[in-house]
């Protein structure tokens, strides 16, 4: 019988409000950590308190709410209709919902442009953070994963490899991300 290792996922603190500030004691400290993580095990968990604080995490998944709970079962489900859905759902508009999403997205893209740059610095390449970053577009998706046990199985999704640089996933009380390390244990 072989025993089996659960990998744990690195936490990369970034509580301390000059940690995203490039060149900072705090900034050097959190880079050490981001690229220790990312060489490990290829991911970590983020704590961001003073980037992600709990109103707009409310806020944002408080408005995503009505959009999970639309019936996907009918035939004109605005969520099947991509980018545009929100005229679909609001043809009045809802500013309340495009503040809250355009906040959110640029928080997150706030984030992973420095820990891009962290990486970038960690390598001796911070040259090309610029370019790369330029080049960069973001897209923001909504995916409501079903718990694996209300499913029958024990997989949510099935297994697959983000093409990005980077992705940050922002759960919300289902903890089931499963990751393969280096050794392919999940």
């Amino acid at each position: 019988m072989s025993s089996q290792t659960v990998a744990r996922i690195p936490v990369v603190d970034f509580s301390k409000a000059d940690c995203l500030k490039p060149g900072t004691s705090s900034w050097l400290s959190a880079r050490k950590d981001v690229c220790r993580a990312l060489e490990e095990l290829g991911c970590f968990m983020a704590i961001l308190p003073s980037k992600v604080p709990p109103e707009l995490h409310k806020t944002i998944f408080n408005a995503f709410d009505e959009l999970f709970n639309f019936p996907v079962d009918t035939p004109d489900n605005p969520l099947r209709a991509g980018y545009e859905f929100t005229h679909l759902f609001w043809p009045n508009g809802n500013d309340q919902f495009r503040e809250t999403a355009d906040l959110y997205a640029k928080v997150m893209a706030e984030i992973d442009e420095a820990v891009t740059r962290m990486v970038f610095e960690n390598y001796g390449v911070e040259k090309y953070h610029d370019d790369h970053f330029q080049s960069t577009f973001y897209y923001l998706r909504l995916i409501k994963y079903k718990e694996p046990k209300k499913l029958g199985v024990d997989v949510g999704l099935r297994s697959h490899t983000d093409k990005t640089f980077s992705s940050i996933l922002h759960q919300n009380n289902v903890n089931g991300l499963e990751i393969n390390t280096k050794t392919d244990e999940g």
